[in-house]
């Protein structure tokens, strides 16, 4: 083999051999518990013979001979000739590691450790060993997956990415093909309805160029009737032509509708097609835990049993192979962090081995991943105490602080509880890596804990990382999308069902409630407030078992959508995952419900009794008090009798023409509030600083760029006071 036939042929060998070498590891660990079963053994044998001889092929020797031994071992543990011990899976397992690192270009080990092998003696343990018998380890559990081995063949993931590609690319084409469609079905009607007005027209002119000519002399008759022949043969011919142009261009528009419903159906069998390609059991991911788990505990001296459960369930191939890093940060952390040294779980009543539970399933479209363990849970007290030794937190910012706010200090970099560093942890670094990964593959990461009783750590992943279903909405002037994998419903807004509280708005939902907020103010962009604001729709998005509402100013599409990454500069802007191209040809930002999530503060109360409800007038009179209210040439479109109901309630109200409102708000500085038209608005913002501002607008004006405020007729007291108490609260 020689040239590119055999970089080709070494490709499909590494493939063989990573397969060879999974095979190998879980094998061993098998037989370690299940020590000498000669069904095991013999699956061992037969990986470790295929690999002598792949290798040899290929003129790897040194692998070649490596395998080689090894094999030979198996077969003298077959013979019973070796006993099965901790030490001796050890020395195999550390094979498996030397052959990985050799095809991944690091050959440094394989001599010395050809050498160990070759002065194993079967007799007795390796020189390295501890001489001491090992413990006895508890059984893993079996899976409470069963499933038959699918027939596969091996695709390059290059090529299977193209694939997704390609298919994302006609999505798109699509996309543009059924906004043609939409504006070709428009222009038709709007040719209908000209055809129409014409051939009425030209009827018109006709007779009344007929009733003319018959009614008035000779000479100018004549005139006439020649005004009636031109229409006869220029005019009427025209509109002949726009009814077979129109008529035509129906026939056209049905023709490309249909095929464009073709082309819709086949790119939908496609593109499902191509996803199932895509997808994998997740038990290619938990496959390669157990040897994680083994290791962990050999360095902390303990003993873990691993439970894996929802292994049949898919998860898409290129996820499952970014979340692998993730999922070994928390498993190193549950058996060094949670589960304790047999000789602490015994003096707390626990069983000695300690357990981690791996499983997963789908949920609303994604696949979700828990790993729990029994350990000794995690200590918000010493969290807190270490962030403010450290300076992390303030001591005034504690105080509001939440048991979850907590636990999300785990994923700060360089923030660590432990009080020693080992092998597996405690040098601060792992979980912000985790959060930092996970969240950039468009997923999410929640930590729950019950201190001594173990610690579960979620992670909430997208069924595709490039083609989604998503809902357009506008919000703000500016058209926005979300993807439907975090929303759990979408209802027009009734302003009933919404509490405002000190701790803000919610939504009442059932039995529960969650926090509301304007997306437009979320996003910092303008807030318009009239009358029946809380009528327009509300889309209530929910991660894991936080949720929040969010209403928008419209609706406009759900439709299947291409995603792309998000561009460089974007990246480092935690509230958009991605873009995407409409049909349009416009480009539009896919927010993340996450870090929307994150922004409003968790999931709020989850019921009215911890709620304190507010009235907004004078939750508006508490905040000005020590302030000044200045209205400025705008009191007439004002609620009658508003002001008066501020005065009462002690805020120093003060209403000036326009033309005095710079000098007011100068001679008054800060801590004014000012209500004021559009140009005035616009004079204060740029010639006075820390002035708050809402603008009053007429209909059919806008406010000033910069304004995030800004109330419409008609003005009552419920949408004002609503407005000012978000202004100010923002502020």
């Amino acid at each position: 083999m020689a040239g590119l036939d055999r970089v080709q042929v070494l490709d499909i060998f590494r493939q063989e051999a990573a397969e060879l070498l999974q095979t190998l590891s879980d094998g061993l660990l098998r037989l370690e518990d299940a020590g000498r079963d000669p069904a095991v053994v013999q699956e061992l044998f037969r990986a470790a013979h295929t690999m002598k001889g792949s290798a040899a092929m290929m003129e790897l020797t040194t692998i070649s001979q490596v395998a080689h031994r090894m094999e030979d071992i198996l077969g003298e543990v077959q013979g019973e000739q070796v006993a099965v011990t901790g030490p001796l899976v050890t020395l195999l397992l550390e094979g498996v590691d030397t052959i990985q690192e050799a095809l991944a270009g690091d050959e440094s080990g394989l001599e010395p450790y050809k050498a160990r092998l070759a002065a194993f003696d079967p007799g007795a343990p390796p020189a390295d060993a501890p001489t001491a018998p090992p413990k006895p380890r508890a059984p893993r559990a079996e899976s409470r997956d069963t499933g038959e081995r699918l027939q596969t063949i091996r695709v390059d993931t290059t090529k299977l990415n193209g694939l997704i590609n390609g298919v994302g690319e006609l999505i798109i084409s699509k996309n543009i093909l059924q906004e043609a469609m939409v504006n070709l079905e428009q222009i038709q009607r709007e040719l209908e309805q000209l055809t129409f007005l014409f051939g009425s027209s030209t009827v018109r002119l006709e007779r009344e160029v007929a009733h003319q000519a018959a009614t008035i002399g000779e000479a100018a008759g004549e005139a006439l009737r020649q005004v009636h022949h031109k229409v006869e043969e220029e005019i009427l011919p025209v509109r002949g032509e726009l009814d077979r142009l129109a008529t035509g261009l129906a026939a056209a528009i049905g023709t490309v509708t249909g095929q464009g419903d073709v082309l819709a159906k086949h790119t939908l069998e496609l593109k499902n097609l191509v996803t199932q390609v895509r997808m994998i059991p997740v038990t290619a991911v938990f496959d390669r835990v157990p040897r994680i788990i083994r290791d962990a505990a050999a360095a902390e001296a303990k003993e873990v049993r691993l439970v894996r459960t929802g292994q049949q369930t898919e998860i898409d191939r290129g996820v499952a192979e970014k979340v692998f890093d993730p999922l070994l940060h928390i498993i190193r952390n549950a058996v060094s962090h949670g589960i304790e040294p047999p000789e602490v779980r015994r003096a707390a009543g626990k069983e000695e081995v300690g357990e981690v539970r791996l499983s997963a399933r789908t949920e609303c479209g994604r696949v979700v991943i828990e790993v729990s363990d029994d350990g000794a849970g995690i200590d918000t007290a010493r969290i807190r105490d270490k962030a403010l030794a450290s300076g992390v937190v303030s001591e005034a910012d504690a105080a509001d602080y939440s048991e979850r706010d907590w636990l999300q200090m785990i994923f700060r970099p360089s923030f660590s509880t432990a009080r020693e560093v080992t092998a597996v942890s405690g040098r601060g670094v792992g979980m912000d890596v985790v959060k930092s990964a996970i969240e950039a593959l468009k997923g999410q990461v929640e930590v729950h804990t019950d201190h001594g009783h173990g610690t579960t750590i979620t992670l909430s992943l997208p069924s595709s990382l490039d083609i989604a279903q998503a809902m357009r909405i506008r919000a703000g002037g500016q058209e926005l999308i979300f993807l439907m994998d975090s929303l759990e419903t979408a209802q027009g807004g009734r302003s009933g069902d919404v509490v405002i509280a000190k701790e803000g708005r919610f939504l009442t939902l059932g039995e529960r409630m969650v926090p509301l907020c304007r997306l437009d103010g979320l996003l910092h962009l303008p807030q318009q407030w009239s009358t029946g604001w809380l009528d327009r729709p509300i889309l209530v998005l929910r991660v894991l078992d936080r949720a929040v509402a969010i209403l928008v100013d419209e609706i406009v599409d759900h439709e299947e959508i291409f995603v792309k990454p998000p561009h460089p500069v974007v990246q480092a802007l935690p509230l958009y995952a991605g873009a995407t191209l409409l049909g349009d040809g416009r480009v539009r930002p896919i927010l993340s419900a996450g870090h929307l999530l994150d922004l409003v503060g968790g999931q709020g109360s989850d019921g009215k009794c911890r709620l304190t409800p507010i009235v907004p007038l004078d939750e508006v009179a508490a905040r000005l008090a020590g302030g000044v209210l200045l209205v400025a040439g705008c009191d007439a479109l004002l609620p009658p009798g508003w002001l008066s109901l501020l005065a009462e309630r002690g805020v120093q109200v003060l209403t000036v023409d326009e033309a005095e409102a710079l000098a007011s708000i100068v001679a008054i500085g800060k801590g004014a509030l000012l209500l004021a038209r559009p140009r005035v608005a616009q004079e204060i913002s740029e010639g006075v600083a820390g002035v708050t501002v809402c603008v009053v607008c007429n209909q059919g004006e806008t406010p000033p760029p910069g304004t995030t405020h800004w109330v419409t007729p008609p003005i009552d007291t419920t949408v004002l006071d609503e407005c000012l108490l978000d202004l100010l609260s923002a502020g």
